[in-house]
């Protein structure tokens, strides 16, 4: 490998004896040093070096870690480290552009192999986490291109090298080729096409079992037994228990087309359910028993460990349905006793405080899944003969009729509107500390997957639609109980929270209670009143009623309490309301005016004053996210009051250039003030002198292509 010249110290790179891996070393040392200039010198070099041969070979070399003065660094052990772990980094960065087949500056395959070898002779060496880790992801990303064309016996030797490993014995290197293995796994069960899908399928069935037998499972025994006598070996146990969990995960969900007709891969998923049970009740004694040392670093492994298992557990539900279908009736029995019966005292405090938030978001998606796919099952085997699919469909259909019985499904409504729907103390701190963020959108998609209460609002809408009858039912009782529960200002929180979730529970299924509830009669002879009382906790009840206004703006609100409602949301956006309670009124406002029954006519009256507080709540919101809220409905309300807007249009106006230079660094806002623009020109007669510069700046930019 030919060097060029110009190396980040004059004094290496004028050493005649300085070996080229000692010069690469340097220079890697010098990119993780704190002096900007220095770090900006040497990535220079390497990038020069980048196009000699040789480089890369090199840079996989310097990666390892080799015993007996391998290393060409000579200077202490942490300057070795941060060469290797550069090294390592750079490498990965560099397949990106240089190892895939037929680009431009792709790589000999002579050296190719080079790196192959070196990273597979050497990759177990490696003994500090973060190093070990990059390299970890750099095998898997090299496999993901290579094997089994180009690199045969990776996994064959990972494998070997793995089984060499006694649980007992060298439990470093267990682990290091347990994690190594993982990404491997991971990299290839991300490719897509049919073929490599396949291949990928037949790997698993060939290391499924050794996996799961031979060292997941003796290795979560060891560390049950082990827990109270050596937490430091039981600690240590999990820790691997929990790396090749991962893989167990991705061999199960993408390594087996039909997981049914394995019996290692279902006694494996009935493991799972046992094995769970133990980690719950094992993490419940370790947090009410005396604490040692150890115990918060076992209990975090234990919740993570925990997790693991469901997440295989409800992707092995979402995409082998049927293969699951043999576990329904367990997995209803299993989730339904840790997050609405008595299995509740696990993952909760004394205080009705949920300590395991986690695992109640997994069995509550595991819950909602089984429950939405009932309807899909089969109930009853076509004529002619069943196959072993519909034996299994039919099976859980009749395992899911018999189990969400009306008595069952009225009990985890209860469940849900008494307890899980409850504003928390921690949610009530987050209103105070964070105002703006807290009435933020969770993102839509499946973000409800990955926070308890939008995956508690979606089980519940899921019973709605698969139990609508008993769900109507037992709402109106606690409508009816929300009626009877008369609030004054004194009253305390807890009786404030209980309307708040029975209100939530009515807005969140109001299209299920038309013609079932009297919305209207309801309005003006509690809510509004409720709505007008200033004490502080009332708050809560203000911005729950103007939301539960909008959810119903589109079901049954007559036209002649339309005035009622712009009414209460000018109250709302009053500045001396708090924010949530003044996002929430102008997103109602925005239903409102964007429903098809809108009069302009009739909200003529109100327009001016709304305008004028969404204007001021415009200017004092300080995030991106709800100065488009609040844009969006001010927009909206020039289009429909398009008669109405000219004596409002010029303040807002003359306000749009100052918000367009503070969104420079917030696209989504440019695009909702473009879109404002063009409703304001297409709206008033002749566009203001002092608009048009700025407008016409806006359209300059808006149209370049080199932008």
């Amino acid at each position: 490998m030919e060097m060029a010249t110009g190396a980040v110290t004059g004094a290496a790179a004028a050493s005649a004896g300085a070996s080229v891996e000692q010069l690469v070393a340097q220079t890697l040392q010098a990119a993780t040093n704190p002096s900007h200039e220095i770090v900006q010198k040497a990535e220079a070099q390497l990038r020069e070096w980048e196009q000699q041969p040789g480089f890369f070979p090199t840079i996989a070399r310097l990666s390892m870690r080799r015993g007996g003065g391998g290393d060409v660094v000579s200077s202490t052990e942490d300057s070795e480290v941060k060469v290797r772990w550069m090294a390592a980094v750079y490498l990965k960065n560099g397949v990106e552009r240089y190892w895939r087949p037929n680009s431009r500056q792709e790589l000999p395959a002579e050296q190719k192999q080079q790196i192959r070898e070196v990273l597979l002779r050497h990759y177990d060496a490696e003994e500090v986490p973060q190093v070990a880790l990059q390299i970890a992801v750099l095998l898997g990303r090299l496999a993901r291109t290579d094997y089994p064309r180009f690199w045969p016996d990776l996994l064959p030797t990972l494998m070997k090298q793995l089984q060499s490993c006694s649980t007992d014995g060298d439990s470093a290197l267990q682990q290091r080729i347990l994690i190594v293995l993982h990404y491997v796994l991971k990299a290839l069960a991300s490719r897509r096409l049919m073929a490599e899908q396949r291949a990928f399928q037949e790997l698993g069935l060939q290391i499924f079992g050794y996996l799961a037998w031979d060292i997941w499972a003796p290795l979560t025994t060891r560390f049950l037994q082990l827990v109270r006598k050596d937490e430091a070996m039981a600690l240590n146990a999990l820790q691997r228990a929990y790396v090749v969990m991962r893989s167990l995960r991705k061999l199960v969900v993408y390594g087996c087309a039909k997981p049914y007709k394995s019996t290692d891969h279902m006694n494996f998923v009935e493991q799972l359910f046992q094995r769970l049970r133990q980690c719950l009740e094992l993490r419940y004694e370790l947090k009410v028993g005396s604490a040692t040392p150890g115990t918060a670093t076992i209990l975090t492994e234990l919740e993570r460990f925990v997790i693991k298992m469901m997440k295989t557990l409800n992707e092995l539900m979402e995409r082998h349905s049927v293969s699951f279908a043999r576990f329904v009736p367990v997995a209803l029995e299993f989730s339904f006793h840790y997050v609405f019966h008595e299995g509740t005292a696990l993952i909760f405090d004394a205080g009705d405080r949920i300590n395991f938030k986690n695992f109640a978001i997994q069995a509550l998606n595991m819950l909602k899944g089984i429950m939405q796919s009932g309807n899909d099952s089969i109930s009853a085997p076509p004529e002619g003969g069943a196959s072993i699919e519909d034996e299994l469909l039919a099976s859980a259909a009749q395992s899911h009729a018999k189990f969400f019985t009306a008595e069952r499904v009225s009990y985890i409504c209860e469940k849900i509107v008494t307890h899980y729907f409850l504003l928390t103390e921690q949610e009530l701190e987050e209103w105070q500390q964070d105002p703006e963020g807290y009435d933020q959108d969770d993102g839509g998609g499946d973000a409800w997957k990955y926070a308890l209460r939008p995956s508690v609002e979606t089980l519940y809408f899921t019973c709605f639609t698969q139990h609508s009858q008993v769900m109507i039912q037992e709402v109106l009782r606690f409508v009816r109980r929300a009626q009877q529960l008369q609030l004054t200002p004194e009253s305390d929180l807890k009786a404030i929270l209980l309307k708040d979730a029975i209100y939530n529970a009515v807005g969140q299924a109001a299209f299920h209670f038309f013609n079932k509830l009297d919305f209207g009669a309801w309005l003006t002879s509690q809510l509004l009143a409720e709505l007008r009382v200033e004490a502080p906790n009332f708050r809560i009840l203000r911005r729950r009623i103007i939301w539960m206004v909008g959810h119903w703006v589109g079901v049954q609100l007559p036209r002649e309490l339309r005035p009622l409602a712009y009414e209460a949301c000018l109250h709302l956006l009053r500045p001396q309301e708090d924010m949530p309670t003044r996002l929430a009124a102008a997103r109602t406002l925005n239903l409102l005016i964007d429903d098809f029954e809108f009069m302009p006519e009739a909200f003529h009256p109100y327009f001016p004053p709304l305008f004028e507080a969404l204007f001021l709540l415009l200017h004092e919101a300080g995030e991106c996210d709800t100065k488009i809220v609040v844009l969006g409905t001010m927009t909206l309300l020039v289009e429909k009051m398009s008669e109405y807007i000219e004596p409002q249009a010029l303040q807002f106006i003359a306000y749009l250039p100052l918000l367009w230079r503070e969104s420079e660094e917030h696209d989504l806002l440019r695009c909702a003030i473009i879109g404002t623009l063009e409703q304001l020109v297409r709206t008033i007669r002749d566009v203001p002198e002092p608009m048009k510069p700025f407008l016409y700046s806006v359209i300059e930019l808006s149209t370049d292509l080199q932008f």
